[in-house]
């Protein structure tokens, strides 16, 4: 099927976009596809904020609904979508313990932590 064939061309330029934007984070991007679908994951460790990953857009740029025309009308063939997974290293973890007897972590705080990067 045309399209979904670039799955790999798709996960490289993800990867070019995040090495620009954050020269100091290891990204891993991977993809997953399927027959008529696929994924691909950016997962880091530490690093950018979540909110700051997603504003970059690479997301909305990259996900697709890919569809075949037919007669007029648009039927839905596959489609690929990016997804992120961000964690967080022994240190980080460290520094969003909680006090709460409930929580071990400030999962909200950590979401949103900014981690230095390493220079490259």
């Amino acid at each position: 099927m045309q399209g979904l064939l670039d799955i790999n061309d798709r996960a490289d330029a993800i990867r070019r976009e995040l090495r620009e934007l954050f020269p100091g984070t290891q990204f891993e991007v991977e993809t997953r596809p399927g027959v008529l679908s696929g994924i691909i994951a950016v997962k880091w460790t530490d690093g950018p904020a979540l909110t700051r990953v997603k504003e970059t857009g690479i997301r909305e740029r990259h996900n697709r609904v890919l569809v075949e025309e037919r007669t007029g009308n648009k039927t839905r063939t596959g489609s690929i979508f990016v997804k992120y997974e961000r964690s967080y290293s022994p240190e980080a973890l460290d520094k969003a313990k909680c006090t709460s007897p409930y929580l071990s972590y400030d999962y909200a705080l950590l979401s949103e932590m900014d981690f230095p990067e390493d220079e490259p």
